[in-house]
């Protein structure tokens, strides 16, 4: 299924599905050339969604914006975002920002987790191992994208509205969830 043909959330999981079984590998993007990793796939999410951000979430857009992350540089690191507090999506806000708190929260922890592996230091290597397996259930692109479309085909019903608030609620799932 082609993401543009995408109209309702069932057409979204079954083109979900397709993705995540045909996306790219995760140790190269054969359209960019640069390594991919979680962390890099969310940053380009981040580009490709601020660009669209003034558009109505519709599911074929959410489709469009995942098929587009592959061909879309991923945003630098800002030292200001946060990866300590976790972002509370009940909590009354902008749609859009809604995705901005969940997906900078996101990228910071992933940095910082990347970061510190990149250390060497075995104590804190193993610290940070105790806490992804609190904090993250799915590290590897693959993993999160097919946790989160198997919650909303289990768990979601059919009609849920499509909003920046649903992909932040996408992402937290790819996350939190096994």
């Amino acid at each position: 299924m082609d993401a543009q043909s995408v109209e309702t959330q069932r057409d979204f999981i079954v083109f979900a599905k397709q993705y995540a079984i045909s996306a790219p590998a995760e140790k190269s993007l054969p359209y960019t050339g640069y390594m991919v990793s979680l962390e890099y796939y969310l940053r380009s999410l981040w580009t490709i969604s601020l660009f669209n951000s003034h558009k109505h979430l519709t599911w074929s857009l959410f489709a469009q914006l995942l098929q587009g992350t592959f061909m879309t540089l991923p945003a630098s690191i800002n030292p200001s975002w946060d990866r300590h507090k976790r972002p509370n999506l009940s909590e009354k806000r902008a749609d859009f920002e809604h995705l901005h708190a969940m997906i900078v929260y996101q990228i910071a922890d992933l940095h910082y987790l990347n970061e510190i592996r990149s250390t060497g230091d075995v104590q804190l290597i193993r610290d940070v191992n105790g806490y992804i397996e609190d904090s993250w259930r799915n590290t590897s692109m693959l993993s999160f994208i097919n946790t989160a479309v198997g919650y909303f085909d289990n768990y979601r019903k059919p009609d849920f509205p499509c909003s920046w608030h649903t992909m932040a609620i996408f992402l937290q799932v790819g996350q939190r969830y096994e």
